[in-house]
């Protein structure tokens, strides 16, 4: 998946009022339309996936594991913090989990192989008559 694909599961997800993106958005510069809801915390987080994945460019890859690495430090400082409220904390999980959620659905599928081997089944012929 790439910066831009994240950030866009993210939106549509968490919603426009949490992650307002610019549809045209070329560069990591100009993907905000506005200001979110937590809009320190939300560039902090995505700020910290694209350095942490050492993107360039918005449409590099990223993957799960450098993506909660990069994320983990931010979510531990809010949720340990004395004066974090019930909707900063609320929205630190649900960013976190739809993160793993969307990692977990873009998981490329493994195709299962027949066993090698296997048993064969002699099917009558029409007319044959079995003793």
């Amino acid at each position: 998946m790439t910066y831009l694909e994240l950030l866009c599961l993210l939106e549509e997800r968490l919603g426009r009022l949490h992650m307002p993106l610019r549809a045209n958005a070329a560069t990591v510069h100009d993907l905000f339309d506005g200001c979110a809801l937590h809009h320190e915390l939300m560039t902090a987080f995505v700020r910290a996936v694209y350095a942490g994945n050492r993107c360039h460019h918005i449409k590099d890859r990223v993957t799960a594991e450098k993506t909660l690495q990069a994320i983990g430090p931010i979510r531990t400082a809010i949720l340990c913090a004395d004066d974090t409220d019930i909707d900063t904390y609320r929205f630190v999980e649900a960013f976190v989990t739809e993160v793993q959620k969307g990692f977990g659905e873009h998981q490329p599928r493994r195709r299962r192989l027949p066993a090698p081997g296997g048993e064969v089944i002699p099917f009558p012929r029409r007319g044959a008559v079995r003793p």
